[in-house]
């Protein structure tokens, strides 16, 4: 179940009626596929206008998004998992918000990169 902000409900009435339309179509035998590209074109017309005309606050609320990946989910998809976190520093304290690690990344098995991953989410 996603979890929508106040300014997402236009989208998420939209994508409820999708669903239903879907349901009638595998349940019955009407053919439903119009509509439901109607549906998904209105969708994206929608979603477009809604985030092209976001105020600063809402742009706020969309950055900290409780859905919205966090850095392990970008190293975890840019390394296939292959990579070591390393955890505290010299008085063996570890700050959660800060994210170390060592990593390999393989471009075509031609040749391997391996940097910190500090220096990585600098560069991205």
């Amino acid at each position: 179940m996603s979890i929508y902000l106040d300014f997402e409900e236009p989208i998420k009435a939209i994508e409820e009626q999708i669903e239903k339309t879907k349901e009638i179509g595998d349940t019955s035998d009407l053919d439903m596929t119009d509509k439901i590209q109607e549906l998904e074109q209105k969708l994206k017309k929608k979603t477009k206008e809604i985030f092209t005309n976001l105020t600063p606050w809402q742009r706020v609320q969309l950055s900290r998004h409780p859905e919205r990946p966090y850095t392990l989910a970008y190293v975890n998809a840019i390394t296939e998992g292959k990579f070591i976190e390393l955890h505290g520093d010299r008085n063996v304290k570890d700050d959660k918000a800060m994210v170390k690690a060592s990593l390999v990344i393989e471009t075509g098995g031609r040749f391997k990169a391996s940097r910190h991953l500090t220096s990585i989410i600098a560069t991205i």
